[in-house]
Protein backbone atom coordinates (compact mmCIF):
# COMPACT_ATOMS: atom_id res chain seq x y z
CA UNK A 1 0.00 0.00 0.00
CA UNK A 2 0.97 3.85 -0.70
CA UNK A 3 2.41 5.90 1.91
CA UNK A 4 -0.32 8.36 2.46
CA UNK A 5 0.92 12.11 1.93
CA UNK A 6 -1.63 14.65 3.62
CA UNK A 7 -0.59 17.81 4.32
CA UNK A 8 -1.54 20.23 6.82
CA UNK A 9 -4.58 19.32 9.31
CA UNK A 10 -6.58 16.87 7.18
CA UNK A 11 -8.52 14.32 8.79
CA UNK A 12 -9.46 11.82 6.00
CA UNK A 13 -10.27 8.32 7.08
CA UNK A 14 -9.91 5.72 4.49
CA UNK A 15 -11.64 2.54 3.88
CA UNK A 16 -11.36 -0.59 1.74
CA UNK A 17 -14.04 1.00 -0.51
CA UNK A 18 -11.61 3.46 -1.89
CA UNK A 19 -9.62 1.17 -3.00
CA UNK A 20 -12.00 -1.39 -4.10
CA UNK A 21 -13.01 2.01 -6.53
CA UNK A 22 -9.48 2.33 -8.02
CA UNK A 23 -9.24 -1.98 -8.96
CA UNK A 24 -13.02 -1.52 -10.84
CA UNK A 25 -11.81 1.68 -12.54
CA UNK A 26 -8.80 0.17 -13.82
CA UNK A 27 -11.03 -2.90 -14.79
CA UNK A 28 -13.14 -0.34 -17.02
CA UNK A 29 -9.91 1.27 -18.67
CA UNK A 30 -8.87 -1.47 -19.34
CA UNK A 31 -11.79 -2.84 -20.61
CA UNK A 32 -12.36 0.33 -22.75
CA UNK A 33 -8.98 0.06 -24.15
CA UNK A 34 -9.89 -2.92 -25.90
CA UNK A 35 -13.00 -2.06 -26.99
CA UNK A 36 -11.88 1.02 -28.57
CA UNK A 37 -9.48 -1.54 -30.77
CA UNK A 38 -11.41 -4.32 -31.65
CA UNK A 39 -15.51 -4.07 -30.57
CA UNK A 40 -17.87 -3.16 -33.77
CA UNK A 41 -20.19 -1.45 -31.68
CA UNK A 42 -17.94 0.94 -29.73
CA UNK A 43 -14.77 1.52 -32.02
CA UNK A 44 -16.96 3.86 -33.83
CA UNK A 45 -17.71 5.70 -31.40
CA UNK A 46 -14.39 6.15 -30.50
CA UNK A 47 -13.28 7.26 -33.77
CA UNK A 48 -15.60 9.41 -34.14
CA UNK A 49 -15.17 10.77 -30.66
CA UNK A 50 -11.51 11.49 -31.77
CA UNK A 51 -11.97 13.02 -35.13
CA UNK A 52 -14.13 15.43 -33.25
CA UNK A 53 -11.31 16.46 -31.78
CA UNK A 54 -11.73 15.11 -28.17
CA UNK A 55 -8.56 13.74 -26.19
CA UNK A 56 -7.95 10.18 -26.04
CA UNK A 57 -8.23 9.85 -22.49
CA UNK A 58 -11.72 11.92 -22.23
CA UNK A 59 -12.65 9.05 -25.07
CA UNK A 60 -11.62 6.47 -23.29
CA UNK A 61 -13.82 8.00 -20.33
CA UNK A 62 -17.44 7.92 -22.90
CA UNK A 63 -16.41 4.21 -23.57
CA UNK A 64 -16.26 3.07 -20.18
CA UNK A 65 -19.71 4.71 -18.79
CA UNK A 66 -20.88 3.24 -22.14
CA UNK A 67 -19.78 -0.39 -20.93
CA UNK A 68 -21.51 0.38 -17.73
CA UNK A 69 -24.97 1.31 -19.32
CA UNK A 70 -24.54 -1.91 -22.04
CA UNK A 71 -24.23 -3.83 -19.15
CA UNK A 72 -26.72 -2.76 -17.26
CA UNK A 73 -29.29 -3.10 -19.65
CA UNK A 74 -30.31 -6.45 -19.60
CA UNK A 75 -30.99 -5.78 -16.36
CA UNK A 76 -33.79 -3.32 -16.76
CA UNK A 77 -35.07 -4.91 -20.43
CA UNK A 78 -34.33 -8.59 -20.27
CA UNK A 79 -35.05 -8.87 -23.56
CA UNK A 80 -32.30 -6.95 -24.64
CA UNK A 81 -29.89 -7.82 -26.94
CA UNK A 82 -26.63 -6.50 -28.80
CA UNK A 83 -27.12 -8.79 -31.42
CA UNK A 84 -29.71 -7.28 -34.19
Amino acid sequence: MHAQRDGGEVDVVRTEASFSLVAHTNALYMAALVASRYNPILKPLYQRLLAAGKPKKLALTVLMRKLILLANRPLKNPSFSLAN
